[in-house]
């Protein structure tokens, strides 16, 4: 089986238990701090779907100024949601993310990257391709960078409608 981009299976049922704290501060539990995530990127030949329920290093791309389970991301961006005719509340991390001086290629190259809640016993947001799946990115010993989008109801990496 081959990666795939989605939204972690359990991730919806998290979202309900307030097990995810992506504002500035999650009200509703006895730890009221933001949570922190991070981002790891998966080999081409790994097999990480929306049946993930946290991240794992199986199939983890291999580098050596690549540590296992990626990097934390910047969570300074406030969780939005806006007023419009179709309300969307929407997250992005605060700045891209990357990663200097990598090698992935051949069997090791990188075709997915896990957005991961390193807080909450590493639970699995979502999955997102690096192109397309199965031909991955492979940088020699460059520097490699997951570029965010905008923080708009339009492009943030997770958008809820």
């Amino acid at each position: 089986m081959a990666n795939a981009a989605a939204v972690s299976h359990n991730f919806r049922q998290d979202l309900l238990h307030g097990n995810h704290a992506f504002g500035t501060t999650a009200s509703s539990r006895t730890n009221a701090a933001r949570d922190t995530f991070a981002i790891a990127l998966y080999a081409s030949t790994g097999s990480i779907t929306y049946t993930n329920s946290a991240y794992t290093s199986s199939g983890e791309g291999s580098s050596s100024n690549y540590t296992a389970g990626g990097q934390a991301v910047a969570t300074n961006n406030p969780a939005v949601a806006t007023a419009t005719s179709l309300s969307t509340g929407y997250w992005n991390p605060g700045t891209s993310v990357t990663w200097s001086t990598v090698t992935f290629t051949g069997s090791n190259a990188v075709d997915l990257a896990m957005l991961y809640n390193s807080t909450n016993g590493n639970k699995a947001v979502a999955t997102f391709a690096l192109g397309t799946i199965g031909q991955g990115q492979q940088p020699n010993a460059g520097t490699f960078t997951l570029t965010m989008p905008a923080n708009d109801a339009t492009n943030a990496l997770i958008r809820i409608t």
